[in-house]
C-alpha cells in the first residue's frame, strides 16, 4: 500500500495551505496539521518595517524554542516559546495584556509563528501579526540583536 504524504499548497503569500488525506493501515482520515488551519492562514503578516520600527503599544514575541531565543532574538521581544506554551504564558501575559502582537519564529518554513498566534488568539488578543519571514530575514538584514 502507497501512504500519500500530506500536500501543501501555498499561495504567493505563503499563507494558505490545504490539508491533506492520508491513507493509515487502509483507514482514510483527513489530515490537517493545526497550521494548515484556514483560520491560522489568516493572520495579516507584518513586514521587516513593522517589526524594526513598531507602532507604540506592540509587543514583538518570539515563538523559537528558549535555547534560540537565549541564543539571539530582535531587540525587546519576548519570549513565547509554543514548545512550552503554557508555563512560558503564564509568566508573559501581563507583560502582552493590552497590546497589539506581532510574533515570529525562524523563517517561512517555521509555523510556530501561525500556531502561537492562533493560541493567542483563542486566549482573547485580537491585534496580532505575523512577521512570516521571521529571524532568518531579521539576521540577513543585518538589524541589531539581543542575547
Amino acid at each position: 500500500m502507497t501512504i500519500p504524504w500530506p500536500l501543501i499548497r501555498r499561495d504567493i503569500s505563503h499563507a494558505i495551505a490545504l490539508a491533506a488525506v492520508c491513507c493509515i493501515t487502509g483507514v482514510c482520515i483527513l489530515a490537517s496539521p493545526l497550521w494548515a488551519r484556514a483560520d491560522l492562514a489568516n493572520f495579516p503578516e507584518a513586514g521587516l518595517n513593522d517589526v524594526a520600527s513598531p507602532r507604540e503599544g506592540t509587543r514583538i514575541v518570539d515563538a523559537r524554542a528558549q535555547s534560540k531565543y537565549a541564543a539571539g532574538h530582535i531587540p525587546g521581544a519576548v519570549s513565547l516559546p509554543l514548545d512550552d506554551f503554557e508555563t512560558a504564558f503564564s509568566q508573559v501575559s501581563e507583560r502582552l495584556s493590552g497590546s497589539r502582537i506581532i510574533v515570529y519564529c525562524s523563517s517561512y518554513d517555521c509555523k510556530d509563528s501561525l500556531i502561537l498566534a492562533g493560541k493567542l488568539r483563542e486566549r482573547g488578543w485580537s491585534e496580532l501579526l505575523v512577521f512570516r519571514a521571521g529571524w532568518e530575514e531579521w539576521e540577513a538584514a543585518g538589524l541589531p540583536t539581543e542575547q
